[in-house]
């Protein structure tokens, strides 16, 4: 991975164009400076394909089927009911540690069964260009599919998500969409059976309308989750006292020695591409073999609601291979890996420093080698990473607002807004 810093920094500073010269800081080369400075976190998140993206109306709606319980299946053994309520997605997206999951310690994730891979943190998750760790999708309202019908996750379909938003948000969805949930989706309704499999083409598009609209109310709300304003990007603006000495040392390595911007460049700190570094399939309910990108792009060409006309055909290439992780919050988002095969940072910075190990499935990237980083310098890059944490998302979006209340004898969803502990 040497020799990338001279690489990266001059195609960076191609593209910055001139401007009121300014001498580098100590360390730093003009090139650096301009390659920090496209990294500086700024913008928003956009999604043409989701025309709710700006309605924070339809973004609460997202957040109430973020933290509702009653959207999934409920985990069964040999039909006896192991679980009185679904799972959610909070489960497994903790607003607390950066909607990723508390609860595993170098392991995959538990919903109604497990998932064979960790949760990645939902934090700037819609600055994305591909989505899950292998890109079985290309919108981030499309990846929603995955997660909400996955067997081992939720077990969802779109007829249950359909009858829960009967049930819990009639008038809610009305007045987001000007129209009323068909009646037949209450399965008390003599005419129930019409949205039941087989279903007339009619009934079809009326539940996948319903599907969508859910959907990328999901993706509305997912879109909210921004985090910014780290302290690597007042650095990278001019202020030489947002970094400590150790993490300024990490910096100087990130883009040089260590070679990490190499994948991790960019204001997210990736390249949005697919790399297989050779962790192997270590750890308790971590699956023997995991192919990875191969597996991803049969499942995006699967994906109904995929934005790509043409789907590459996947080949021995891509097993193995899993997306760039976003380093932004990765301090806060452990364990790490696909698989959270390593529990710490510092454990992280180990396994490139020794080159990967090579257990993987597919061949590892020709980026890996030994790095020859010391004691110190490792721990450098730590406090670097650290640096990488921004501001929490607002408040009214990292609480529960699905919680019913009563008015009367009138149940209500999302009346009130619950803090999460």
């Amino acid at each position: 991975m040497r020799g990338v810093r001279s690489l990266v920094t001059l195609a960076v500073a191609a593209s910055v164009g001139c401007a009121e010269w300014v001498a580098p800081r100590p360390g730093l080369t003009e090139q650096d400076e301009a390659m920090l400075a496209a990294m500086v976190s700024k913008g928003a998140p956009g999604d043409p394909s989701n025309e709710f993206l700006a309605d924070d109306a339809v973004a609460e709606l997202g957040q109430q089927l973020f933290f509702d319980r009653g959207l999934s299946n409920v985990a069964t053994d040999g039909g006896f009911a192991l679980a009185t309520q679904g799972v959610p997605c909070v489960q497994c997206h903790a607003p607390t540690t950066g909607f990723s999951d508390p609860r595993t310690v170098r392991n995959v994730s538990l919903g109604l069964g497990w998932t064979g891979r960790n949760t990645p943190t939902l934090l700037n998750v819609a600055f994305y260009e591909w989505w899950g760790w292998d890109g079985r999708a290309d919108t981030l309202w499309g990846q929603a599919v995955h997660a909400y019908e996955a067997a081992p996750t939720m077990g969802g379909d779109p007829l249950r998500l359909a009858r829960a938003l009967f049930d819990r948000y009639p008038d809610r969805y009305r007045a987001l969409f000007n129209q009323s949930l068909p009646e037949e989706l209450d399965p008390r309704h003599p005419n129930a059976a019409r949205f039941e499999r087989p279903r007339s083409p009619e009934a079809e598009a009326e539940l996948r309308r319903i599907y969508e609209r859910s959907l990328k109310a999901w993706g509305a709300y997912l879109s909210r989750l921004v985090s910014l304003d780290a302290p690597f990007d007042r650095f990278a603006q001019g202020d030489d006292h947002a970094l400590s000495e150790g993490a300024r040392r990490g910096l100087l390595l990130f883009i040089g020695k260590a070679g990490c911007v190499q994948c991790h460049r960019g204001p997210m700190f990736t390249d949005n591409q697919f790399h297989g570094v050779g962790v192997g399939q270590s750890g308790p309910n971590v699956p023997s073999v995991d192919t990875g990108r191969f597996t991803g792009l049969e499942r995006l060409k699967a994906n109904p609601f995929r934005r790509s006309v043409e789907v590459a055909t996947p080949t021995e290439a891509d097993v193995g291979r899993f997306r760039t992780k976003g380093l932004r919050n990765v301090a806060l988002t452990g364990p790490f890996m696909h698989a959270g095969q390593l529990e710490t940072l510092k454990d992280v910075v180990w396994f490139y420093n020794r080159g990967g190990d090579r257990a993987g499935a597919g061949p590892a990237s020709v980026f890996l080698e030994p790095l020859g980083l010391g004691e110190r310098e490792q721990g450098d890059l730590v406090l670097f990473l650290e640096a990488l944490n921004g501001a929490p998302p607002a408040a009214r979006w990292a609480c529960d607002n699905s919680r019913p209340t009563f008015v009367g004898m009138k149940r209500e969803f999302g009346a009130a807004c619950a803090v999460i502990p």
